[in-house]
């Protein structure tokens, strides 16, 4: 694996536990503490990964969501 696919993996994973805490609580701030990823990091994420500012928009629309990397449903 390399290194590159080493940081996405750790990128991937802060996300989704930045998703499910959104999910559970509706609220970037709320999420950000519950998920220690920073409020700048998810608006950089929000800026530059498409999938993910998709599911972040779904989950604030109640969708369910079905593109990002690791479903959040697992």
């Amino acid at each position: 694996m390399t290194l590159a696919t080493q940081a996405r993996d750790r990128t991937v994973a802060r996300q989704v536990a930045f998703l499910r805490a959104f999910a559970a609580g509706g609220t970037v701030t709320g999420a950000c503490r519950a998920s220690r990823v920073s409020r700048r990091t998810v608006y950089d994420w929000l800026e530059n990964d498409e999938p993910f500012a998709r599911a972040k928009r779904e989950l604030g629309a109640g969708i369910a969501v079905k593109d990002h990397p690791t479903q959040i449903g697992n």
